[in-house]
């Protein structure tokens, strides 16, 4: 599902937060950050899934060949 799309960072970065916040969906926020290719864009989904244990699973499981 495709639900945002923005051009510059900032906006990307509120775009994610949406995702996070509004939907709780993890695999959109991954795929979202797989998309667009910014190494900047993975340390929200890693600040936000620090206190989420099902969302760190699917971080760890699903974006670990993504973030260098």
């Amino acid at each position: 599902m495709k639900l945002i799309f923005f051009v510059d960072k900032q906006e990307m970065d509120v775009s994610l937060q949406i995702i996070f916040e509004k939907l709780n969906d993890i695999e959109e926020v991954l795929r979202f950050c797989h998309e667009k290719s910014g190494q900047s864009l993975w340390t929200i989904p890693i600040e936000e899934s620090i206190d989420k244990s099902d969302f760190i699973r699917e971080l760890l499981n699903h974006a670990g060949g993504d973030i260098k």
